[in-house]
This record gives C-alpha cells, sequence and structure tokens, in this order.
C-alpha cells in the first residue's frame, strides 16, 4: 500500500471497538483501498468537510416539520453549489466524462442530505437531458445557464392513473398552426402529473410529457420545455394549477407536488425536438420508424437517475450495517456464565444478518433497493430495542430508503423488462442465432444444455462461489494476501445468501444431487459468520463515514454507546419537559399540565 494514500485515511479515536479491531486479520486501510481509490475518497473527505461546518448540515435534535424540512433541503442545496464541487458548465459536459465526478460528489451528499441529493440528481439529470434532446438550432435555451444560476427544475412523467403505464398516459400537448404553439392540457384529475421533485414551490421550469396531437392525430409521449413560474417573482404562471404532494414517510424535504394544465400554451420551440419535430405549418418530422421508438429513444437519456438510486442505497446499506457491527461490538448481554456477558457479535444468531454484508457489489436497482430494505430491517433488528430509537439512525434510513423501491422506475416492472429482454435472447437462441450480448451478461444461454444436465453435488465451501465476475476481480487485481483472504470471505458469504434465499428454486428444478444440501448453505454460512467473526468491525471501518455523517448513537467510530445515550437522554423531550415543569410547578405553585387542560380543554355536558 503506498504510504501517500494510507495517509488519506485517518485513524480512529480510541475506545472498546479496540477490542476487535486488534483481532482483525488484515489491515482495514487497504481494504478501503481496494473499494475507493485514493482520488474518490480525497474527494469525499473534501466535501464532508466543508459540510461539516455549515449550518445548513447540522442534524437536528427534534423532526422539523414537513415545511421547514423543505426549507432546509433548499438551504442545503444552495450551500452545495456555493462550494463549487461540480463545475458550473457541467450540463455542457458529456455524460462519459462528469458522470464519474458527479457520483463521487453526490455519493457524499446523499448520506448527508438525501433530499438536497435529490435535488441535485433532478436539475442534473435535467440540464443534461435538455442538452441531449435539443436540437442544434435550440440548444441556446440552455446551453448558455451555468450550473451555479440554474433555477430549480422538475421532471413531469407520472400521472396520478399512470405510472409505469406510461403509453396510457392522458396529457396531451396540441399543436396550433395558426398560433404556432402547443397547447397542454390535463382532462382530469386522474391526468394530473404527481410526483415531481421541485414542483410544489420551488421550480420554474420543467420537462413534461404530454401525449402529442397534431390534426387530431396522436403521435404518442414527447418531451417539452414548459415555464412554471416567473424565474424573478417566482409568481406561477395562469394556466396552472399546482398543489402539495402530501405527507409522505420520508423524504419529506423534497418538494413533491401535483400539476394540471389548463389549455396551457407554450411556443412550438419548446419541443425536445432530437429525435422528433414537428414544422410550423403542422407537419411531423421524425427519421425514426416509429413513436413508440422517439419516446424509448428520449427517455433512455434518464438513465442516469437509475444508476444514482442504485448508489444511494447501497450507501445505506453501508450505513446500516456499519451501525449495527459496531453497535453489536460492544453491547453486551448474557453469557456462558453469570460473571461473564459476551458482545452480541459473539452470538450465533446475531451473525445471521452478516450474510447481506457485500450486497453493495449488486449493480441492479431492484437488488439493490429490495436488499437494502431487508438489511436495514435485520440490522434494526439486530441492535434490539435501542436500534428502535430515533437517535440509532435506522428510522431515518428505513423510511428514505423505501421510496427508492419504487422511484425511478418500479422494481416488479424493471424486473418484467429485464426478463422480456432474456426471454427475446433465449428465444433468438432456439432458432439457432447465438448469444452475444455487448457485456456477455447472459452468453451462458449458450450453454444450457450442459448447464440443465448439472447436478448440484457440492460437499465443501469452494464448490459454492457462483459470483463468478466478483471472483475474478479480486484475483486479477494486485490486492495485498490479508485482504484477498477477507474478500474471499465475505464473497462467500454472499453467494451462499443467495443460495439459501433460492434454494426452493434449486429444488424445484431438480439441480439438487442430495438431500442435505439446504443444511449445508445452512451450517456453511454459520461457520462462515463464526470465521467472519474478528474481522466485521474493521470492515465496517474501511466502509464508514465520519460521524458527523453517521449521525447515530449505535454507531459511533469511537464504540462509546453508553455516552452517546447519556447525551441523547440529557437533551431529549421528557428531561426538557420536566425542567419546565419543576419551574413553573414552583414559580406558580400550580401543576403545569392543569393549566393546560384549563386552557385547552372544554368540559362536556354528562
Amino acid at each position: 500500500m503506498d504510504s501517500s494514500h494510507a495517509a488519506l485515511i485517518k485513524d480512529f479515536p480510541p475506545g472498546p471497538l479496540d477490542f476487535y479491531r486488534k483481532q482483525a486479520t488484515f489491515d482495514w486501510k487497504k481494504l478501503k483501498l481496494v473499494f475507493e481509490d485514493p482520488q474518490r475518497i480525497k474527494t469525499k473527505d473534501y466535501v464532508w468537510s466543508i459540510l461539516e461546518k455549515d449550518d445548513a448540515f447540522k442534524p437536528y435534535d427534534v423532526e422539523p416539520s414537513p415545511e421547514e424540512q423543505k426549507r432546509i433541503a433548499a438551504l442545503q442545496l444552495l450551500s452545495f453549489r456555493k462550494y463549487n464541487f461540480l463545475p458550473d458548465n457541467i450540463q455542457s459536459i458529456p455524460v462519459k466524462q462528469w458522470l464519474k465526478h458527479f457520483m463521487t460528489v453526490g455519493q457524499a451528499l446523499v448520506v448527508v442530505s438525501p433530499d438536497a441529493a435529490i435535488k441535485l440528481i433532478v436539475d442534473l439529470i435535467l440540464a443534461q437531458m435538455s442538452i441531449i434532446l435539443l436540437g442544434n438550432s435550440r440548444q441556446k435555451m440552455i446551453g448558455e445557464v451555468t450550473w451555479n444560476s440554474m433555477k430549480p427544475a422538475a421532471f413531469m412523467l407520472t400521472e396520478i392513473a399512470h405510472g409505469s403505464d406510461i403509453k396510457n398516459m392522458k396529457t396531451t400537448a396540441t399543436y396550433n398552426e395558426e398560433t404556432q404553439d402547443f397547447i397542454l392540457h390535463t382532462p382530469d384529475f386522474q391526468a394530473a402529473k404527481c410526483w415531481s421533485g421541485n414542483l410544489g414551490l420551488s421550480c420554474t421550469i420543467g420537462v413534461v410529457f404530454a401525449q402529442l396531437y397534431i390534426k387530431k392525430v396522436c403521435y404518442g409521449l414527447h418531451a417539452f420545455l414548459v415555464p412554471i413560474r416567473h424565474p424573478d417573482t417566482h409568481e406561477l404562471y395562469p394556466g396552472l394549477t399546482i398543489k402539495d404532494g402530501g405527507l409522505k414517510l420520508g423524504l419529506n424535504g423534497v418538494d413533491n407536488g401535483v400539476i394540471l394544465f389548463h389549455n396551457y400554451r407554450i411556443p412550438r420551440s419548446n419541443l425536445l425536438n432530437k429525435f422528433a419535430d414537428v414544422t410550423a405549418n403542422g407537419e411531423y418530422v421524425t427519421k425514426l420508424t416509429s413513436p413508440g421508438k422517439v419516446f424509448g429513444s428520449t427517455i433512455g437519456n434518464l438513465s442516469t437517475g437509475r444508476v444514482s438510486v442504485v448508489q444511494e442505497g447501497s450507501e445505506y446499506l453501508i450505513y446500516a450495517v456499519i451501525i449495527a457491527i459496531r453497535y453489536a461490538a460492544v453491547r453486551k448481554q448474557f453469557g456462558v456464565n453469570k460473571n461473564e456477558e459476551l458482545a452480541l457479535i459473539e452470538h450465533q444468531l446475531h451473525e445471521s444478518f452478516r450474510t447481506e454484508m457485500h450486497v453493495i457489489l449488486s449493480a441492479a436497482k431492484p437488488l439493490t433497493t429490495w436488499s437494502c430494505q431487508e438489511a436495514i430491517q435485520e440490522c434494526r433488528e439486530a441492535c434490539g430495542g435501542h436500534g428502535f430509537l430515533k437517535a440509532s439512525g435506522f428510522g431515518y434510513l428505513r423510511n428514505t430508503n423505501d421510496a427508492r423501491v419504487t422511484y425511478e422506475g418500479d422494481n416488479n416492472v424493471l424486473l418484467q423488462q429485464t426478463s422480456r429482454w432474456l426471454l427475446k435472447q433465449w428465444d433468438n437462441l432456439k432458432h439457432g442465432i447465438p448469444v452475444d450480448s455487448p457485456l456477455k451478461t447472459c452468453n451462458f444461454l449458450n450453454d444450457h444444455s450442459a448447464i440443465l444436465k448439472k447436478k448440484c453435488t457440492a460437499t465443501t465451501l469452494d464448490d459454492y462461489v457462483v459470483l463468478s465476475r466478483y471472483w475474478s476481480v479480486i484475483h486479477e487485481n494486485c490486492i495485498d494476501i490479508s485482504v484477498k483472504n477477507i474478500l474471499i470471505t465475505i464473497g462467500l458469504l454472499y453467494g451462499l445468501s443467495c443460495l439459501e434465499k433460492h434454494l426452493v428454486y434449486i429444488y424445484e428444478g431438480n439441480f439438487n444431487a442430495q438431500s442435505s444440501l439446504s443444511k449445508l448453505v445452512r451450517d456453511a454460512i454459520l461457520s462462515l459468520c463464526s470465521i467472519f467473526k474478528c474481522d466485521a468491525v474493521a470492515v465496517v471501518d474501511a466502509l464508514s463515514f465520519p460521524d458527523f455523517v453517521m449521525n447515530s448513537v449505535l454507531g459511533k467510530s469511537n464504540g462509546k454507546v453508553s455516552r452517546c445515550f447519556e447525551m441523547i437522554t440529557d437533551n431529549n423531550f421528557v428531561c426538557r419537559f420536566t425542567k419546565i415543569y419543576k419551574m413553573n410547578f414552583l414559580k406558580n405553585r400550580k401543576p403545569m399540565y392543569l393549566r393546560l387542560l384549563n386552557q385547552n380543554y372544554k368540559i362536556l355536558p354528562i
């Protein structure tokens, strides 16, 4: 390990976690440099060091109202912009060049403030999408706008009655030849655009998808740049109705809104026209063969948002596991005798949740977000009653992550799209066309005859290593042998957990050659968890965020949980209420709750 790279990574403060840190079989800093390159570590630490000093990112003891959360998220985004973490001209830079840097900076922001991170993602996607979709003659509309001067924008696709069923959306954009403009209209509330970020209070412009009508002929969904509010006065333009999206389980700092268009006119030039255009005399022009292909080409530019959701889910899963492992290492109860208590991490029941440890390898949104959802709950339960405390951080993680299962593409629908593509490859194969996908992800189908004849006859752990890509990466790169060994253990745990989860399909397909397969898998998981116990704290150290970012009484890097509990009980509502009660009682010689009852309640007649 390069000493200059190691210097980028700060040591953790001493404390109760040192007992397990000293048992680790590898250098956690070497593992961190496997997970993240030095430049990424340096960038994230720089972003966090700046945000920690900014009042807009200070943690709050009592959850603010939804209105206050929206205000805080807006302030955070403004603060984030002023530090110039992203270049001013980012919306004019090709996606391939800015995506890596954006993901690193966005990764640093998402765990501190997911609300501000979502606003950031929406703004950047819309800026990039507008550049991509506008023809050369219209790039001036957006191209001269810098990142720091951009007003909040909104993306409007989903309708009240139609989410994934995009073909049947009802918002219309009818072209008028005489005035050479489009008339946007919402026929009824079922067609109202909803779940649009930044829409309720803040956006000045948006991208709206509507059914394009020309001379009573529908040409399918097309995207339009639509002014929403005056950029200076922020007044809503006539012909629009906007309502707040309502209280949510989480992410209430995201300004979701609902909008209806009442014969709202926009210029012909506001059609995003890279793939299709409408001439002044009302002629529809496109090089593509069908309206469906026009929409497919348009919506394909939104993949950045889905990639961001995958990254967010991975970050939250890491967040939850760090808290659970650190707390398990310092929380003691029960033992082999009366005089000795064991840390939770020593108990076999607690070890089972760690099989999800390396799920960050997942790249698909449904796998990432569902795995994250399940793992956060397991981590919460693994911390016992204390995990139910708001100050533990689990409730915040769970409620915030829950939205990711459905936004940026419903998970079930995404899986159906994947299945449809796989079935198409299979159909080609049956007609004698070999499978040869660009990334080689399904080329195994070419060997289907041999695969279907195989049985699972494994008797050792090594035979269960199914994560071939992961396996090749950790062996191809020059990784320290001690770090490689822990990576192998993590890979085995994840692979075995996948087998355990899907054993029913192995039995259903008659791939098992022995009845003891399920027992073998479970025993192997428990065996690996026992081995992994000494290294668990070091692994989460390699993945961890600063305490400022974690903001969890159970997941402090020094392991001093008791002191953290003492601090929150000193500041919580009960203690504050008790102090106020005593002050009022001594001052007025009258219990405060009686005065409250007299002021706020009426005695009803019997």
